[in-house]
């Protein structure tokens, strides 16, 4: 009991009056095959945090990792620019990349939503002979063992590669490039490195000294071992310097090495920067150390041309040239320039010029990372990006769409639009602030409202009334609402709600929020008249949202994501029918169908009938990246993803055009409310035997009655307030369905017990 009110109990008839009138439903239910077909695909950018991901230069070409796959940029070092040719999707999130002749090699990672079978990627190659028109040329599948491979090198003609079964490392893969094609599965469990001359350094976790290893076309053949002044269990980092020196670095230091052999090291120097580096390398005759000392990203450059007297040159700051200080990631060298994988940014190029001075030359995708979904407005794509605004892109010719120009340069954050106006939160990298504005004139929106940014206000549209916004203050558990008046916010009604709610969304203009910071399944509060200015709370549905208590839009439904246990069903809620389905992040609507989305693609429902249940899909659009978010107009899909925007034309084709509908006039259910047995009538329906069924607000069925009187007008069917086992329902709401070819009808009754 909370507040007074029991859940969907008596007290209900003094909540809601109007459960106590009919609520008459027809819903033409039809069968539809969907049509989709790419039309464009543009706003490519880098997307996670992966500050591993490094690059492949074969310049001109440079081959920038994503999540969606990789892009293909022309490098024009002279002019310092970076001209984006082409985007090549892979199925997972790609975390490594590594060419070797005409073929580049991309392992890829999944995330925990993701249902992998045997025959999903792990490992593929695509032959970049035309950098301009990548080609599919074969993978190796994860198979029944979830395979994973990563840390690619490319030693003596063989990739090289560390093996991982379902979660654990479980050795070394010796792949024949030309053939993709596993020689050798070397069966321990080991740390390894390249160190040049077709050898690597291996150790095993339990293991003293380090093993060395020769590479050839029949797999790995030890040939010796070395000890290195490293404990048990330590692997260091390897950098090769020359083809006789090699630096190792720990968490205490790096060490210089002059390598007269595989098997013979002499340490000539120590330098005293330990792991907290980031990345090191060596570059126009410089090692160069990327070291994170938040909130600044520190270069540390040293002169090893003595090798028993290295010398630091100079410690700098990240060169000027960003929006942002970025965090440090991989280091990779080519020539006298740097490619530095940076959060936000993606990868940036730099210089080392001849005084071991480091200079900024520019970013290497044409766009920072997406800071949240876009959404269309007019004849525009409206994109946010870190620390770069909002990106407009003209879609007049969706085939073709441009950037035109970006506004609110100086913030980023995530937006949403209703009608004329836009919201969203909005920050400059020192503060943040929930905003309101008019973008009628795109190119010079105008604020209208302004609030800083706390843990407790959430600012949100009912998307039926442009005009008017709302926040939620779960503090003092106040609902406020507002209407824009000649660009003044104008305060309608403050409603205390009597509890402490989250994570409001209107569906049906009815107001759902659940219950904050449950730690079970939350439940989930439904409020109404807000439109008409006189909100009210409608009726509570208990323990029906995953903790910790989040609903989402997604059309006529509201999504239900299981957070904490990625195995378990998501759900889609309406009370007129609810269902499940696999669990994952994103999800979306678009006509009678709901979304789901994963990195591999995105799922489709179609919900007509109001489906129960679990459901598989009725359509599957395959995708290189998650897709947070779907619009769509009469002609035209957009699909806002993780790291790209896409515009589908599509069509929906009627397969039910010759079923036969029956004529049914009229369903009516009486008494309502019900206190004992509930007559339904459905006036036209001429089989008995056709099943009604009741649906309690969870959208759970409840009880199957298969069984009714024929009459003079149609049938008769008896509801004695049981469930199919048997057991009295509770008092409460519940919907009385029939389906027949081609129809669905609802309709909404109150059970009294």
């Amino acid at each position: 009991m909370q507040g007074g009110i029991v859940k969907y109990s008596v007290k209900l008839w003094h909540i809601h009056i109007a459960l106590f009138f009919l609520l008459f439903l027809s819903l033409p239910l039809k069968s539809y095959s969907l049509h989709m077909t790419e039309v464009s695909r543009f706003a490519f950018t880098t997307h996670d945090y992966v500050l591993s991901r490094a690059p492949v230069i074969d310049y001109p070409y440079v081959y920038l990792p994503t999540t969606y796959g990789f892009q293909v940029s022309v490098w024009d070092s002279l002019a310092g620019s970076f001209t984006e040719v082409g985007n090549y999707p892979v199925d997972g999130m790609a975390s490594e990349i590594l060419k070797i002749g005409d073929y580049l090699f991309v392992s890829v990672t999944y995330s925990n939503y993701t249902p992998l079978t045997s025959s999903s990627g792990a490992l593929f190659r695509v032959d970049v002979s035309d950098p301009l028109s990548p080609q599919a040329a074969g993978e190796i599948t994860v198979g029944e063992n979830g395979l994973r491979y990563f840390q690619l090198r490319f030693v003596n003609g063989m990739l090289i590669a560390k093996r991982q079964e379902n979660g654990l490392l479980t050795g070394l893969s010796v792949i024949d490039p030309s053939t993709n094609q596993v020689i050798q599965n070397y069966s321990e469990s080991l740390y390894y490195e390249y160190i040049g001359n077709n050898y690597i350094i291996t150790r095993s976790p339990t293991a003293s000294p380090f093993t060395i290893m020769s590479v050839t076309s029949s797999g790995l053949q030890v040939t010796g071992s070395i000890t290195l002044p490293y404990s048990v269990g330590i692997f260091p980092r390897f950098i090769i310097i020359d083809s006789n020196t090699i630096a190792t670095q720990d968490h205490n230091a790096l060490k210089l090495w002059h390598v007269t052999a595989p098997d013979t090291w002499q340490e000539r120097a120590s330098i005293a920067i330990g792991l907290h580096s980031t990345s090191v390398t060596y570059c126009n005759n410089y090692l160069i150390f990327n070291t994170v000392t938040a909130p600044l990203n520190i270069f540390t450059v040293y002169d090893i041309s003595d090798l028993d007297n290295p010398t630091e040159v100079q410690s700098q700051d990240f060169p000027d040239g960003l929006e942002n200080n970025p965090s440090g990631g991989t280091l990779i060298s080519y020539g006298d320039y740097l490619f530095a994988s940076t959060n936000c940014w993606g990868c940036v190029n730099l210089k080392v010029q001849d005084t071991g001075i480091i200079e900024f030359v520019s970013k290497c995708f044409r766009f920072n990372q997406l800071s949240s979904v876009g959404h269309k407005y007019g004849h525009y794509i409206l994109q946010p990006v870190m620390y770069d605004g909002i990106a407009c892109f003209d879609i007049s010719d969706p085939s073709n769409p441009s950037h035109e120009f970006s506004i609110l340069t100086d913030y980023y954050g995530w937006i949403d639009l209703c009608g004329d106006y836009m919201l969203g939160q909005f920050g400059d990298g020192t503060t943040a602030s929930l905003r309101v504005y008019n973008i009628i004139n795109l190119q010079s929106p105008v604020m209208i409202y302004n609030l800083p940014v706390s843990m407790y206000h959430t600012l949100f549209f009912n998307y039926t009334e442009p005009g008017s916004f709302y926040v939620l203050n779960s503090q003092t558990a106040r609902l406020y609402k507002y209407l824009i008046v000649e660009n003044n916010p104008i305060l309608v009604f403050d409603y205390p709600l009597g509890f402490n709610l989250q994570s409001p969304v209107f569906s049906g203009n009815l107001l759902y929020m659940c219950e904050a910071n449950a730690t079970a399944n939350a439940d989930l509060y439904v409020f109404d008249g807000l439109v008409s200015n006189e909100p009210y709370l409608s009726h509570i549905v208990p323990d029906l949202v995953p903790p910790p208590g989040y609903v989402f839009y997604a059309g006529n439904y509201l999504f239900l994501r299981n957070h904490l246990n990625p195995s378990q069903p998501a759900g889609f809620f309406n009370p007129l029918g609810s269902f499940q389905v696999e669990n994952n992040i994103h999800w979306g609507n678009f006509g009678d169908y709901v979304c789901v989305s994963s990195e591999l693609g995105i799922n489709f429902y179609n919900t007509e009938g109001y489906p129960t249940g679990f459901v598989t899909p009725d359509y599957y659009l395959p995708q290189g990246s998650y897709t947070g978010h779907i619009e769509n107009d009469d002609a035209y899909l957009y699909f806002f993803a993780q790291d790209n925007v896409s515009i589908y034309s599509y069509t929906t084709t009627d397969n039910d055009d010759q079923v036969a509908v029956p004529e049914i006039d009229e369903i009516k259910c009486y008494p309502n409310p019900a206190f004992d047995d509930l007559v339904i009538e459905i006036k036209g329906l001429v089989d008995p035997n056709r099943p009604i069924k009741v649906f309690n607000i969870k959208g759970q069925l409840i009880r199957s009655i298969t069984v009714g009187q024929s009459t003079s007008e149609g049938v008769r069917f008896v509801w004695d307030g049981k469930d199919n086992d048997g057991n009295w329902a509770s008092s409460g709401v519940y919907f009385i369905r029939l389906q027949a070819e081609g129809i669905s009808l609802t309709h909404k009754v109150l059970l009294m017990k």
